[in-house]
């Protein structure tokens, strides 16, 4: 964020005094559909300073306060993993554990990011669909066609 540009209430409240002993930073939050990019995906979960974060498309995602983690307060407990192991995104279908559907839209991405090819982006997901623990996604989104259909970004 450019030091010209004014700070956001969450960023003003994440940086406050009385904010700090509880705020872990701002945390970037994916928008979990088929058109996000595969690079702003992968920053799902990124946490950052607040006066260090840089503006996204809001439809791709947001950058939301954080709070420190079970972990800050107990060490080594790792309470915060077995809470993140079971939350639950929505998403185009239903709500979904964010562990299994973030890596299918990341491998969505991958597939149809890599080629321009209509054919190689239909046999790319028909293979995720065939050899994977994610054809129920697949067909819940309305199979191949349609998540290709849905990775447009324009």
């Amino acid at each position: 964020m450019s030091d010209d540009q004014p700070l956001s209430h969450r960023q003003r409240f994440a940086m406050s005094n009385e904010a700090s002993p509880y705020v872990a930073g701002m945390q970037f939050v994916a928008t979990m559909q088929l058109r996000v990019p595969l690079h702003i995906l992968r920053r799902h979960g990124e946490v950052r300073d607040p006066r260090d974060i840089d503006e996204v498309e809001p439809w791709m995602g947001v950058w939301s306060v954080k709070p420190k983690g079970m972990d800050d307060i107990f060490p080594g407990t790792g309470i915060d993993r077995m809470i993140a192991e079971r939350s639950r995104i929505a998403s185009p279908i239903s709500p979904v554990e964010a562990s299994d559907f973030l890596p299918f839209l990341m491998a969505v991405r991958e597939v149809v990011e890599g080629t321009t090819d209509r054919a190689r982006k239909v046999a790319g997901i028909e293979s995720m669909r065939s050899n994977s623990q994610w054809a129920d996604y697949i067909d819940q989104l309305g199979g191949v066609a349609r998540v290709i259909d849905a990775t447009r970004t324009e």
